[in-house]
């Protein structure tokens, strides 16, 4: 199955740019890089190409396009060149015939050394995610691949989408075990990937000399999904000060294994609470080292469907939309809060049934006289579901994933 994406046709219309593609390990950069047809490609792991790299300058000008647009030069594991930014901005300066994208780690910033031009002005940053629901619809040929600006008024009622959820749930969004759909091969990739992020990003390109600690410091985080994680509980457990596992937050942030989630703050809501929440970049994670409760994995499938759409929403239609969370101290909570112009506020709330939804009234009816919202929402675990109750509307995931980016 060749797998759709979305930013591939977006990413054509930026050829006065550099591209520089940004997105977690194995989430297919380079698989999409390769769709665009280069006419010259490196991949910067290679010792030859990274001195091909180097003279670039000299030897451009002798790369010709195979079609109608400017010759493009592809650069796979950029963040393996010392000085990469300056020299890609000399070489882009310099050859403006030339279209040049560049592919690596998720983590730029945190290569030791890592200085040079920010590239303000001349370059674009799409982050490709793990496969969305409706990408993975339209490859299969179940999805007309149009979405909305609000995607919320366009959530379709069907039964089509039980059998491809079912897969995507059990699989996750990386492209192969997703493509591949075995229970064998999933874990061994998995097992794989983590030794290779550990590796490869947490020790080659950080500060930290514990590697060891960032991945027990991930599984805690992993635990507490769904609430708001405590750094200073954290660090009790693993004998360190609250500041340094705040540090290792960061790092997983950078390195694209989760995404934080703050509290949405008005006016009239005085007493909320502070602490950030943390969700992993794919709900496929969240069992990488032990089985976690099905109503935490479910969240954080909710909570990637819709963080993805926020992200993207942006790059494809340059629609910014603020992902947050509500939960004061009397017990009100509400998982994501979504708040853009077009769509105005959404309350949605991950439930594992329809027959658990009576706290997410309650807390939709306290916080609606706060934030006005245009759509409430009820995400249940129970694939093809659809009914209104009032004003609320209560859905499978699958329904709702179709109808986002």
């Amino acid at each position: 199955m060749e797998l759709f994406r979305h930013v591939l046709s977006e990413i054509k219309e930026y050829a006065d740019k550099l591209v520089i593609l940004t997105g977690p390990r194995q989430c297919g950069k380079t698989h999409l890089c390769g769709l665009l047809g280069p006419d010259l490609a490196m991949n910067m792991d290679v010792g030859r190409d990274r001195i091909l790299f180097k003279r670039l300058d000299d030897t451009i000008k002798n790369v010709e396009s195979a079609g109608k647009r400017k010759p493009l030069i592809f650069i796979d594991e950029i963040h393996r060149v010392r000085g990469w930014r300056n020299h890609l901005k000399g070489l882009f300066d310099k050859h403006k015939d030339k279209w040049f994208v560049a592919s690596g780690s998720s983590a730029f910033d945190l290569l030791k050394g890592d200085k040079g031009d920010s590239l303000a002005g001349r370059a674009v940053w799409p982050r490709l995610h793990p496969v969305t629901f409706s990408e993975y619809l339209i490859s299969s040929v179940a999805h007309g691949g149009k979405f909305d600006d609000n995607p919320f008024i366009k959530i379709r009622k069907t039964q089509d989408f039980k059998g491809y959820w079912k897969k995507y749930f059990e699989f996750g969004g990386f492209p192969e075990p997703l493509t591949k759909q075995s229970e064998k091969h999933s874990a061994i990739w998995m097992n794989d990937y983590l030794t290779a992020m550990l590796d490869r990003d947490v020790r080659a390109l950080s500060e930290t000399k514990d590697a060891d600690r960032v991945y027990q410091t991930y599984g805690f985080l992993l635990e507490s999904t769904g609430t708001p994680y405590s750094a200073a509980a954290i660090a009790g457990n693993l004998d360190v000060s609250a500041a340094t596992i705040i540090k290792d937050v960061l790092m997983l942030r950078r390195i694209l294994w989760g995404f934080e989630l703050e509290p949405c703050y008005s006016s009239k809501a005085k007493r909320l609470r502070k602490a950030k929440k943390f969700y992993p970049v794919d709900h496929s994670m969240m069992n990488m080292d032990e089985k976690r409760h099905p109503g935490q994995v479910f969240e954080a499938a909710v909570a990637a469907m819709l963080h993805r759409h926020v992200s993207y929403s942006f790059f494809l239609r340059g629609k910014k939309i603020a992902m947050n969370y509500f939960q004061d101290y009397q017990g009100h909570e509400i998982d994501f809060v979504l708040q853009g112009r077009e769509s105005g506020t959404v309350f949605v709330e991950a439930k594992s049934s329809a027959s658990k939804i009576g706290d997410a009234m309650k807390s939709f009816r306290y916080a609606e006289g706060v934030f006005k919202p245009s759509f409430k929402i009820i995400v249940v675990n129970e694939p093809g579901h659809y009914e209104h109750y009032k004003d609320i509307l209560i859905v499978g995931p699958d329904n709702l994933a179709a109808a986002l980016f």
